[in-house]
């Protein structure tokens, strides 16, 4: 089941247990690339919301994770929404990089999500990505 960004408290949609087998959302930083937008952490995106979709006693995905360089540091996102994040959001068990070069979907501009250019974040991803994958 999955979470529309814009629609938090699944409550409402939720079908019962017997019909779910894994919540999922997006977690998407656009920055200030668009004026309904503006820098937000991690913590503003999803932590808010995770003791709902926590309360459902469903493993949870991240389906889309990432975030632009625009209006903040990129790295620092990254390290502030990995950093003990097992302890911290235990029933997240996946979680995907929105690594798209040229989406336009949203804000109908090119914007470029990869991360494999960015030395800065990829150091980042080697600090804290160890720790979420050992078992």
């Amino acid at each position: 089941m999955g979470t529309p960004s814009r629609l938090w408290g699944i409550g409402g949609v939720f079908p019962g247990a017997d019909w779910v087998d894994w919540i999922s959302t997006g977690t998407l930083n656009y920055g200030t690339v668009a004026p309904w937008s503006q820098w937000w952490s991690f913590e503003e995106i999803f932590g808010k919301h995770y003791p709902e979709l926590e309360s459902y006693q469903k493993p949870i995905l991240i389906a889309e994770f990432g975030s632009l360089s625009v209006g903040g540091n990129r790295s620092e996102w990254y390290g502030e929404a990995l950093k003990n994040f097992k302890t911290r959001f235990p029933m997240v068990k996946s979680l995907l990089f929105f690594h798209h070069g040229n989406d336009n979907s949203t804000t109908y501009q090119s914007l470029d999500w990869t991360i494999q250019r960015n030395q800065e974040v990829l150091d980042t991803l080697r600090k804290y990505l160890p720790e979420i994958l050992e078992k």
